[in-house]
This record gives C-alpha cells, sequence and structure tokens, in this order.
C-alpha cells in the first residue's frame, strides 16, 4: 500500500492512495481530497471522494495536526464524499470527543442522503451536531464560542 499527498494551490491537499494490484480493477487508485479554508476561527475541512479504512488514518493525522495547533472549531463539509467506512466513523467520532474535552467543537454540514444514512443509522447524529449548510454550522459555532467566553 503507498500513500502520497501534494499540496495543490489555495490549501487543498490531495492524499493518493495505490490499492494493491487486483483489488479495484476499475482504478488502480483513488484519492481523498481535503481542501482546507478559514472561517473566523473555525477551520473548515471540506472533502470530496471516499473516506474507507485506506484513507480514513489521513484524515485523522490531518485533524490531530490542526487540533496540535490550536485549532478548536471545526466544520466537516461531506457534501462532496460518496462513501465513509467503520475507519472514517471512528475518527470522525473521536475527534469530535477530542476537540469536545478541550472545549472545542467538531461538526458536520452537507450530508448527502446516503452518507446521512450511514451517520443516522450509527446514531453518530444523536451526538456530533449537523447542519444543512456550511454557513448555518458556522453560525452555530460562532455562537458557541461566545457562550463559552
Amino acid at each position: 500500500m503507498a500513500l502520497a499527498y501534494a499540496l495543490c494551490g489555495q490549501g487543498t491537499i490531495i492524499f493518493l492512495v495505490s490499492a494493491p494490484a487486483g483489488l479495484y480493477t476499475q482504478n488502480q487508485g483513488y484519492a481523498v481530497q481535503i481542501h482546507k479554508d478559514q472561517i473566523d476561527s473555525i477551520r473548515l475541512l471540506s472533502l470530496i471522494g471516499k473516506v474507507d479504512d485506506e484513507n480514513a488514518a489521513v484524515l485523522q493525522d490531518h485533524l490531530q495536526q490542526d487540533i496540535q495547533a490550536g485549532v478548536r472549531l471545526v466544520i466537516l463539509d461531506l457534501r462532496q464524499v460518496d462513501y465513509i467506512s467503520s475507519s472514517g466513523l471512528g475518527v470522525i467520532s473521536a475527534k469530535y470527543i477530542s476537540l469536545d474535552v478541550r472545549e472545542g467543537c467538531l461538526v458536520l454540514a452537507h450530508l448527502n442522503p446516503k452518507i446521512k444514512r450511514i451517520f443516522t443509522l450509527t446514531k453518530i447524529l444523536q451526538v456530533i451536531p449537523h447542519f444543512d449548510s456550511v454557513a448555518d454550522a458556522a453560525g452555530y459555532l460562532k455562537a458557541l464560542s461566545r457562550q463559552q467566553v
């Protein structure tokens, strides 16, 4: 298994994971793209592609680096995620807890119907706040931040 990443203008990071030969016949590799942005003190991570067993660790490392750098408010925009594995769900849940302990918060935005169903079946949406838009998520986090001051 090979893992590589590249910084592509405007903060977009593309992580490429090469699959073992024969495992994915149509595509010998696939990518999850993570686009980083900032809304005031809120980190916005827009994910594109699949968050699966092979690249969930990449998302975990990325979030951990932000947390260690002092980021306390995170929005995960999942509008363009077409698959998430239990490993991906575990990373998101663990980072939600990690931020909660630090008086921060991780929220979800733009869950497409397929992904929302997975989060609903696993009952994660009963714990992690979720919103129909990034603007609504940012409004929630800004209000939360003001309450904590």
